[in-house]
């Protein structure tokens, strides 16, 4: 497996070049890349040097706009789910919690959070359990919030959100079509590979997934489906064996755009992609594909991309540094179904992340919470990401960001795409 070996030159300035002389020379600082060949590595980082002399500014720092909008506000709906999935991070911690957001609260804390940003809230997302469990609760958010921006002419923002799409019918389609909601759906590849995700009853559900995926794609094909797959050890294994990879099934369902992420268990877990009992190597490996094959699909009619690549574009082209491992508490906040407030919805419940009550009574309280985020997480002060390459690049879930091997896999993704982006094919 061609895999670089990049090291830092000067200050800021970050090389990598493979076995057959094709790299990139990479500025961490001001976020521009170059293609470079072996001979040309030293003339490479004279052009970067260079070029900061026509950098008048720095790109903008996320606190520069933390008062400007808020990224993404969710409403976990509901704590009740249809499945039991082996690796769900929720697990069995909610059991028998049937308790669903009231409408009351959703308007509040909307009208809350868009009271505090200036350009008010970009996206609201739907979260559960599983959220089509309350469909209802969906349509009284989707038209609160737009009769509120109707009346206080406010912009209106996007919806989204995460199912398992068990419970779609041609209204839940149709309704959500209508209100232009994004869609994404669990699933994780190969028929083979989904055994992980089961109903109650312990059922397999791929079948009909795909099915209820066939149904949104007859009624409406131009609808752009999102899929969320997570890959354990035994996507990797069965990879190797088999030479297909589950991006190749998402791709053949229908899906074009797909966030691939690996599972994140208790260290000694079996499925644990990047764990005690996981190649790292050959993770890697099933991550490279999955990148190649996306790269080659570019050239046909039906591309599908992954949102990594898409993400760290967008970061170029916009240079915004991403001074914070996320916005979690920063320009992303999530309602839990009683109303308490946390940083992001995978901290529901962790009063470490809970917003106090004091920072939501008003605009002072709720910006000195923001701004101790923005310095508590700053990568500048953080031991290990203050020297890291791509710390101003990388997109890592503070849920996550401790995990064994989860900074690796950064460093190797956003190495790899770089080259590709830089080398282009």
């Amino acid at each position: 497996m061609n895999l670089f070996t990049g090291k830092m030159y000067k200050k800021d300035i970050y090389c990598c070049v493979n076995d057959t002389g094709e790299g990139f020379c990479f500025d961490t600082k001001m976020l521009s890349l170059y293609k470079i060949k072996e001979k040309d590595k030293e003339k490479a980082i004279e052009i970067v040097a260079d070029n900061r002399k026509f950098n008048d500014r720095l790109p903008k720092m996320v606190y520069q706009e933390t008062n400007r909008m808020c990224d993404t506000l969710t409403f976990v709906l509901t704590h009740n789910c249809n499945m039991r999935c082996s690796y769900c991070y929720y697990g069995n911690h909610f059991d028998n919690q049937y308790e669903e957001i009231s409408s009351e609260k959703i308007l509040m804390y909307y009208e809350k959070y868009d009271n505090y940003f200036m350009d008010g809230i970009k996206a609201v997302h739907f979260f559960g359990g599983e959220p089509l469990l309350a469909f209802h609760k969906i349509k009284e958010a989707v038209e609160l919030i737009e009769e509120y921006c109707i009346k206080n002419n406010r912009k209106k923002p996007s919806f989204s959100l995460n199912t398992n799409a068990l419970l779609f019918n041609r209204e839940i389609i149709e309704y959500f079509y209508e209100h232009k909601v994004n869609i994404t759906v669990s699933l994780d590849g190969k028929k083979e590979n989904n055994i992980y995700r089961i109903k109650k009853d312990g059922m397999q559900t791929f079948d009909s997934v795909v099915t209820k995926v066939e149904l949104i794609k007859k009624l409406h094909p131009d609808y752009v489906i999102n899929v969320e797959a997570t890959y354990t050890t035994r996507n990797v294994l069965d990879f190797y064996k088999t030479g297909k990879h589950d991006i190749e099934v998402l791709r053949e369902i229908g899906f074009t755009s797909v966030h691939l992420v690996p599972a994140i268990l208790e260290e000694d877990d079996e499925l644990n992609a990047l764990g005690a009992k996981s190649d790292e190597k050959q993770t890697f490996g099933y991550i490279k594909y999955a990148y190649d094959y996306m790269f080659q699909s570019f050239h046909t009619e039906h591309p599908i991309v992954i949102d990594d690549y898409t993400a760290l574009v967008n970061i170029l082209k916009q240079r915004k540094i991403r001074n914070a491992d996320c916005h979690a508490g920063i320009k992303k906040f999530a309602v839990n179904t009683d109303g308490s407030c946390y940083s992001c919805h995978v901290f529901v419940d962790d009063n470490n992340y809970a917003i106090n009550e004091n920072a939501l009574k008003n605009s002072q309280y709720f910006f000195s919470y923001v701004t101790n985020n923005i310095n508590k997480y700053n990568r500048d002060n953080m031991c290990d990401c203050k020297n890291c390459w791509c710390k101003n690049i990388c997109i890592q879930c503070r849920y996550v960001k401790h995990t064994t091997g989860f900074c690796n896999y950064r460093k190797f993704t956003n190495e790899y795409l770089l080259n590709y982006i830089a080398n282009g094919r």
